[in-house]
């Protein structure tokens, strides 16, 4: 895809006066839209979930080409700031209210490698807490998410199969479960 440039990246928005950065847990929100988040809206929906069964050249090119965005708004991003935030989000709606897109075995064999990947590269990035944000019944795969290493989980429990208590016992304990009460 090297004839596809990536999106031009702003500067982000100074909400924090730095004089109160210094005392306050600053939380650094997702710069871009998630890995499957933004596969949807250059591919398609349809197409990329059609292209996850029966092309998957042009899935995995979506996906490395979208991977290399992502981590290259996230560096931006932190090296605008004036210092470094307590905690980052990376938010990448993976289902909706009564399933996933994609099937636990497609979520494993197509995503999950790359949201490692990034992730990890993430983490080099910055010392942060990293906040994994997703809308959907996700169910089947939290445990998945929290074995990518995050801190802290934050999920839909509105969605179906997103009972809190199911989903605590499943995560560890050191595992935060934000946003569920």
């Amino acid at each position: 895809m090297p004839r596809h440039p990536r999106p031009p990246l702003h500067e982000p928005v100074q909400l924090i006066r730095q004089d109160i950065v210094q005392r306050s847990l600053v939380i650094a929100d997702a710069p871009c839209p998630g890995l499957l988040e933004l596969c949807f809206m250059l591919r398609n929906p349809w197409r990329f979930l059609d292209d996850i069964t029966s092309d998957w050249k042009m899935a995995s090119a979506l996906m490395e080409w979208s991977l290399e965005t992502i981590v290259e708004s996230y560096a931006h991003m932190l090296g605008q700031l004036p210092s470094q935030p307590d905690i980052i989000v990376y938010s990448d709606d993976l289902g909706f209210h009564d399933s996933m897109f994609l099937s636990p075995t497609d979520f494993r064999t197509h995503l999950l490698p790359r949201l490692r990947t990034l992730l990890a590269r993430i983490r080099r990035l910055t010392s942060a807490a990293i906040c994994f944000h997703s809308c959907g019944a996700i169910r089947p795969i939290i445990r998945d998410i929290a074995d990518l290493g995050v801190d802290i989980v934050n999920v839909d429990t509105k969605a179906r199969g997103m009972a809190v208590r199911e989903i605590r016992q499943s995560l560890s304990a050191s595992t935060v479960l934000h946003g569920a009460t």
